[in-house]
């Protein structure tokens, strides 16, 4: 994050899908500090279901809208 940060951006969307790894709790502070938010909510997503080219490749679209419009 502080990489990012130090390049410019102001905002960085992650996208979870039940993650027990751990990385939120290390995203707690720049969360804290509106660089980073988490979209837990996969509602019209395909996820992990994304297997064939066409439905990446609109899953990628959507992602990419979300980060245009700052949609969470």
């Amino acid at each position: 994050m502080a990489y990012y940060v130090v390049q410019g951006l102001s905002h960085i969307i992650f996208y979870d899908d039940g993650s027990t790894d751990g990385g939120l709790d290390e995203l707690a502070p720049w969360i804290e500090r509106g660089y980073a938010s988490v979209r837990t909510s996969w509602e019209g997503y395909y996820g992990v279901n994304a297997t064939t080219w066409g439905k990446q490749m609109s899953q990628k679209k959507m992602m990419e809208r979300d980060c245009k419009v700052g949609v969470l």
